[in-house]
């Protein structure tokens, strides 16, 4: 058996091969703790630059669609206008009366094109084709005013209704 005095002679022995395996150690776990949070922040750096990535992506996006959208709206002259209001009546079963433009309006960043115009429709569910189709048009298209009344001519039996709108349609100036 071993006696105490041997047991210590045997610690004494390995004490500095103890202590240098706990210091080993907690170096270690200072090293491995402080590389963990070293890991964590390039995580945390990645995931925002992987949102900032995505920001510049929907920007992007969004840049091309507005020049799309820039070039539609610049493309217009008053005859593509007409036409395109006679397409778009003739497609929704609308009769054009009249179709007069007025005077543009220049408002900063853009020039509003207005157009006074009466039309003849059989029902509401054509009028309503008409302003759907018109409004969702590229040429961006709004009603400013409109007035619908009965129409009380002999020689439009067909139609029904007739109505003054005021539309107006945007050039943006470069």
């Amino acid at each position: 058996m071993i006696t105490v005095e041997e047991l210590i002679i045997k610690i004494q022995k390995n004490f500095v091969n103890i202590a240098v395996c706990v210091i080993c150690v907690i170096v270690a776990l200072r090293i491995y703790s402080a590389q963990n949070n070293r890991v964590e922040a390039i995580r945390a750096e990645t995931d925002l630059e992987s949102q900032k990535s995505a920001v510049l992506h929907d920007i992007s996006n969004y840049e091309s669609r507005f020049k799309k959208l820039h070039g539609q709206v610049n493309i217009k002259d008053d005859t593509a206008v007409i036409n395109t209001l006679n397409t778009i009546a003739k497609d929704s079963q609308v009769k054009i009366i009249v179709l007069r433009p007025m005077p543009q309006e220049k408002i900063s960043g853009y020039i509003r094109y207005p157009y006074s115009m009466s039309i003849a429709v059989d029902n509401y569910h054509m009028l309503g084709k008409f302003i759907s189709v018109l409004e969702s048009h590229p040429f961006m298209f709004s009603i400013v005013s409109m007035n619908v009344e009965a129409d009380t001519s002999d020689e439009s039996k067909r139609y029904k209704m007739q109505v003054n709108l005021e539309i107006s349609t945007i050039l943006v100036k470069d």
